[in-house]
C-alpha cells in the first residue's frame, strides 16, 4: 500500500450532481477516498440515487479501489437527506416521547432497510447527545432527549437495530454537543465542564452505544478546555479522542471528524494543522463535505506530515485496517445493487407503523 492511497483512504468526500461524471471519476482517481457522503443536492429520489451509487461502485472497482463507504444523514425529523420517495421517519426526540424503545428498534430497522436497498451501507445516526441545553440552537429534537440514562437505553436499541440489519451506526457528536448554545458550523462553541461532569452526564450514552458495537463515532467541533488545556476541539484534541474515546471508553472503531468545512474549523485551521492534530489525536476519517480544493489540500497534508516524521505512517495502516474491517463486517465486497430491490422503500407497511409511532409519540 503506497502512500498515495493510505492517505487517500483517511478522506470520505461530498460531491456535487445527481448523476455520475466525468468529474466524480477524477475525483475517485485523484482522492482515492474510502467513501463518499450524500446530501440533498445529490438526491431526485430513490431510482436515480440507487443508480447514481451504483455507478460510484462501479467507477471504484474499474480503478481497483476497495468498495466505497456510502454514507447519509438519514437521522429522521429535520435531518432527512431523501425527501421524495422513502419513508418521512420521525426525530429522535419523538421516538423517546413514545416511552418505547421498541420504538427506536422499528425506525432504526426501517431506515437500514430502505437505506441498504438504496445502496447507503453508512447511516451519520443516532445523534447520542444529551440535550439539556433549552436553547441549543442545532441539536434540540435531533437529541433523544435530556436524559443521560434514556438517552443510552433508546442509543444503545437504534444502534444494535441499524446494523443488525446490515448497515453501519455512527455515535455522533463526540464528547457531547447537547449542552452549547453556539451551533458549531457557525462558531466554535466552548464548553466550560469538568472531566467528571461529563462522565456523570455526556459520556454515558457513549458508553452505551461502544458497548453495543457501533462501528463509528463522529466527533464535536467543540471545545472542552477543563479536559484539554489547549482549547483545540474535540476532533483535533488527543486528550479527548486518544485519551477519553480510545482510552477511557475502549472505543477501537472508525472515529471520524464532522465536516472540515464547518467555521469551528475552517476559520481556524489551516489543512496542515487539522491533518496534524486530528490524525495524532486518533481520527481515522476526514469528511471535507463540499470543498474540492480542501479534500486535496488535507491529502497532500497527510503526505507531506508522513514524509517530515510528523505522522506515523503506521497510524495511516492502523485507520486503513479499522475501515477495512468495516467493508467485511458489513459485506460490502460482496455487495450488488438490485434496482427491485427498491420497492421496500416508502412501502406501506414502514409507512403504517412509522405513523403509529408519530401517534404515540404525543
Amino acid at each position: 500500500m503506497n502512500l498515495d492511497f493510505l492517505s487517500g483512504q483517511l478522506l470520505m468526500v461530498g460531491f456535487h450532481g445527481t448523476e455520475f461524471s466525468k468529474e466524480h471519476e477524477e475525483l475517485l482517481k485523484t482522492l482515492k477516498p474510502s467513501g463518499i457522503i450524500l446530501f440533498k443536492r445529490n438526491i431526485v429520489n430513490p431510482e436515480q440515487l440507487g443508480k447514481l451509487i451504483d455507478d460510484f461502485q462501479s467507477c471504484a472497482k474499474k480503478l481497483g479501489l476497495p468498495p466505497l463507504l456510502v454514507s447519509i444523514d438519514y437521522e429522521g425529523g429535520i435531518i432527512l437527506r431523501i425527501g421524495r420517495g422513502a419513508t418521512t421517519l420521525p426525530s429522535l426526540m419523538a421516538i423517546s416521547a413514545t416511552r418505547r424503545i421498541e420504538s427506536a428498534r422499528v425506525v432504526a430497522e426501517i431506515a437500514a432497510k430502505e437505506l441498504k436497498s438504496i445502496g447507503i451501507n453508512m447511516n451519520l445516526a443516532p445523534v447520542v447527545d444529551v440535550n439539556t441545553n433549552p436553547v441549543n440552537p442545532i441539536i434540540g429534537v435531533r437529541s433523544f432527549g435530556d436524559d443521560p440514562i434514556e438517552v443510552a437505553a433508546f442509543s444503545e436499541a437504534y444502534i444494535k437495530s441499524l446494523q443488525s440489519n446490515g448497515v453501519m451506526a455512527v455515535a455522533k457528536h463526540f464528547p457531547g454537543h447537547g449542552d452549547t448554545s453556539v451551533d458549531s458550523h457557525l462558531d466554535l462553541p466552548v464548553l466550560d465542564l469538568s472531566l467528571d461532569e461529563m462522565v456523570r452526564r455526556e459520556l454515558v450514552p457513549f458508553k452505551a452505544a461502544v458497548e453495543a458495537g457501533v462501528s463509528s463515532v463522529m466527533t464535536a467541533h467543540i471545545a472542552y478546555p477543563k479536559v484539554d488545556e489547549s482549547g483545540l476541539p474535540a476532533t483535533l484534541s488527543k486528550p479527548i479522542i486518544g485519551g477519553l474515546l480510545r482510552g477511557f471508553l475502549g472505543f477501537d472503531g472508525v472515529v471520524m471528524t464532522d465536516a472540515l468545512e464547518m467555521k469551528a474549523i475552517y476559520d481556524r485551521f489551516e489543512p496542515k494543522e487539522i491533518v496534524t492534530f486530528a490524525l495524532n489525536a486518533g481520527v481515522d476519517l476526514l469528511l471535507p463535505c463540499s470543498n474540492y480544493d480542501l479534500m486535496v489540500a488535507l491529502k497532500d497534508e497527510i503526505i507531506k506530515g508522513v514524509e517530515a516524521g510528523v505522522i506515523d505512517k503506521n497510524k495511516l495502516i492502523q485507520s486503513y485496517a479499522r475501515i477495512e474491517n468495516l467493508r467485511k463486517n458489513f459485506g460490502l465486497y460482496g455487495y450488488k445493487f438490485n434496482p427491485e430491490a427498491l420497492s421496500i422503500v416508502g412501502c406501506e407497511a414502514h409507512r403504517r407503523a412509522v405513523f403509529e409511532i408519530a401517534v404515540n409519540s404525543i
